[in-house]
């Protein structure tokens, strides 16, 4: 999600509507919170009145036969130190992990620890063979004691600060659908990223401000220049000379002012850039040339979008989506430039997007020209203004941005009968949005889909 749940790092939550009632005690506790009844597991639960009762399997066949673990425990190494050598005082080492094995049906049949100080408390642990890794330790754990298995069975994705046995610790899912299996390399690139935020809520100066998705500027003039910004960056990446690249560079610092000097809703661009995009960036840059991950250095300009009309819902990428594969490639055309300290100062609470005005000189006072002369390079046919009204006016006939599941309207939960609003984390949010749905569209979200993403 890629994003952010955390406390220090909150978001501005956007509604969700049930179109069914749903009281506090029909929606049981969150996954941070314990329970002393047991979690539902595929396997026996047995207990003792000297031991805390326990779930789960009770032996580490189930869990182990779901998955090579010890060819998931390497992969995940080889990221992980790949990884290490990309950010600024990023080490996913440093995280206690905990991936929750799931079967096809999505019951937990036990865990794999990594780095996890107290893995062996969790339940009956087994240390796998991390010789030659640079892991601290690896284990996989069955008969999970009862209150982490319930967390662990509830939780529809991952949970960036979930209390395992008094260990603030990183949780994810491994199984239970194609997208959560820790077997494919992209996998281990959405571990990477997600574990990735939890660095950031200390690694990172400042918040992150709020998301105010809906009220994000769907406006004619700000969609053709975000569209230009795009394609200048498209340019960049592309360039054949150092000149070229310098002057789409400046094309694209010079219209990010504008846009900010127009609109201060696009603030937004900058602090989502900076929290989503340089975690895209990382998968980018960690998978290096190997294609067989979906991001790598061959392809920071895949997801940048330079038709307006081609976004699929407006308001979901010029909203949302846009800032992942913008501030990757922000943070790619910085390093083709030759900017060296880019994540220190990232680290530091600049954008992506202000690292990069600052390097290529532009000023306030050169704004409009800069500008004129990116129209003229970047829409020589002068099509882009009228697709971008059609854009925004395709963006107030979408429906509420990832705010309503009751059929696509956008009713306040108070006028839906029987309905009970709640909040939608981010988490949620971008948990649909890897599964492929697209709620703009206005189709009703699928109950796999709900029920993989939405607690």
């Amino acid at each position: 999600m890629k994003n952010f749940r955390t406390p220090s790092l909150s978001v501005a939550l956007v509604a969700l509507v049930f179109a069914a009632a749903c009281t506090p005690s029909d929606a049981g506790p969150t996954a941070d919170t314990p329970s002393t009844t047991a979690a539902s597991t595929s396997g026996p639960m047995t207990t003792s009145p000297d031991v805390e009762s326990q779930a789960s399997p009770d032996s580490t066949g189930s869990a182990t036969e779901l998955f090579d673990l010890n060819s998931v425990v390497r992969r995940i190494d080889s990221g992980f130190a790949a990884a290490k050598t990309v950010w600024s005082g990023y080490d996913p080492n440093e995280e206690p992990i905990v991936l929750a094995l799931k079967d096809a049906e999505g019951e937990l049949q036990g865990v794999l620890a990594i780095n996890h100080p107290k893995a062996t408390e969790i339940g009956d642990a087994t240390a796998l063979n991390i010789g030659g890794t640079s892991l601290r330790s690896a284990h996989v754990v069955t008969s999970i004691a009862t209150a982490e298995a319930k967390r662990l069975q509830e939780m529809p994705t991952f949970d960036f600060h979930m209390d395992i046995k008094g260990v603030d610790s990183f949780a994810m899912n491994a199984g239970g659908d194609e997208f959560f299996n820790p077997e494919t390399a992209d996998y281990t690139a959405t571990l990477i990223h997600e574990v990735f935020h939890r660095f950031q809520d200390s690694g990172f100066q400042g918040g992150i401000g709020g998301q105010d998705v809906d009220g994000y500027a769907y406006t004619p003039e700000n969609i053709e220049l975000a569209t230009l910004e795009d394609r200048a960056l498209v340019e960049a990446i592309r360039a054949e000379s150092g000149e070229a690249r310098t002057d789409a560079a400046r094309s694209f610092a010079a219209i990010r002012l504008a846009r900010l000097d127009a609109d201060p809703r696009v603030k937004l661009d900058n602090s989502q850039e900076r929290f989503e995009g340089t975690a895209r960036y990382l998968e980018h840059k960690f998978a290096g040339v190997d294609e067989q991950y979906s991001y790598n250095e061959t392809n920071f300009d895949q997801d940048l979008v330079t038709d307006p009309l081609a976004a699929g819902g407006v308001k979901e990428h010029y909203g949302f989506g846009r800032f992942y594969a913008g501030g990757a490639a922000i943070l790619h055309v910085l390093d083709l430039l030759g900017v060296e300290d880019a994540a220190e100062r990232v680290n530091a609470g600049e954008s992506p997007a202000e690292v990069l005005i600052d390097a290529v000189g532009v000023e306030q006072g050169q704004v409009e020209a800069l500008v004129a002369e990116a129209k003229r390079n970047l829409d020589p046919l002068g099509q882009l203004a009228d697709s971008a009204a059609d854009a925004a006016e395709k963006a107030q006939q979408e429906p509420s941005v990832f705010g309503d599941f009751s059929g696509g309207t956008d009713e306040d939960p108070g006028d839906v009968p029987g309905g009970e609003g709640r909040e939608i984390t981010t988490e949620e949010i971008a948990c649909l949005a890897e599964r492929g749905v697209d709620l703009d569209d206005g189709k009703e979200i699928s109950d796999e889909d709900f029920d993989a993403c939405i607690q």
